[in-house]
């Protein structure tokens, strides 16, 4: 199965419509956005019809028409991010019909869909950012906090780079009742739990030591800033990679 960027191509095509129809008949919550992220609409998949191969999307109450001009105007240039009960699933949809006065928005059939890993909270890499740390009290001395580089985060938890030799302070099922995530600007509090602590390869030879934690006693809108910054993340590189995909089939 083709994956780049924790992204799995669906090659069977009986597969990639199946989760449609299943979008669909739950009527699944997604995200559509425009090339540009010129519209970026909280909706949901609904009617599915393998017959005219189309589905619906619907539109919000008082969605302004402007608004739906511009989905319309792009036509090709359409994603969507749909959320399933065990994946995200990740295509590109062609514009085929919209009738003023009905709250639907007709699209064709993707021919091309992704998945992404199955958990129960969406996961992006944060290896490269400059802007997401980690921050935990010292085991060894009390009062003092600990700087980490963030390479994964998750509304869920994050896993942080060690030193080798730093594993023998750190145990599974410790707690830390201080861990502070910088967003940027934003700082959330809460607690965390040692979930594992593992030597990952990298490149070559190389390795790294890893230490996930899981996130306790995080409230709602910490929690809520983590889910919409991953969100961001993933529409950011599935246009990536759709434009990658686009230039080599070009």
């Amino acid at each position: 199965m083709f994956e780049q960027n924790g992204f799995f191509l669906i090659e069977d095509e009986a597969t990639r419509l199946r989760l449609v129809r299943e979008s669909a008949k739950n009527h699944a919550t997604a995200t559509l956005w425009t090339t540009g992220k010129a519209v970026v609409l909280r909706t949901s998949i609904c009617h599915f019809d393998i017959a005219h191969g189309t589905f619906h999307a619907e539109l919000p109450s008082g969605f302004p028409l402007e608004k739906v001009l511009s989905i319309v105007s792009a036509r090709s240039g359409i994603f969507f991010n749909v959320e399933l009960s065990d994946t995200r699933l990740f295509f590109q949809a062609t514009f085929h019909h919209f009738e003023q006065g009905r709250q639907v928005l007709e699209f064709k059939l993707p021919i091309e869909a992704y998945k992404v890993q199955q958990r129960k909270h969406p996961r992006i890499s944060t290896r490269n950012s400059r802007t997401i740390r980690a921050f935990h009290e010292d085991p060894l001395q009390p009062g003092r906090s600990i700087q980490r580089r963030v390479l994964d985060l998750s509304a869920g938890g994050l896993s942080v780079k060690l030193f080798f030799g730093e594993e023998r302070h750190y145990r599974v099922g410790q707690k830390f009742e201080s861990l502070q995530v910088h967003l940027g600007g934003r700082i959330i509090m809460c607690w965390a739990l040692v979930r594992n602590i593992r030597v990952s390869p990298l490149e070559g030879d190389k390795t790294e030591l890893v230490m996930g934690l899981e996130f306790l006693n995080m409230d709602g809108a910490g929690q809520k800033a983590i889910s919409n910054l991953v969100d961001q993340e993933m529409i950011k590189q599935f246009g990536k990679l759709v434009s990658k995909r686009e230039k080599e089939t070009d």
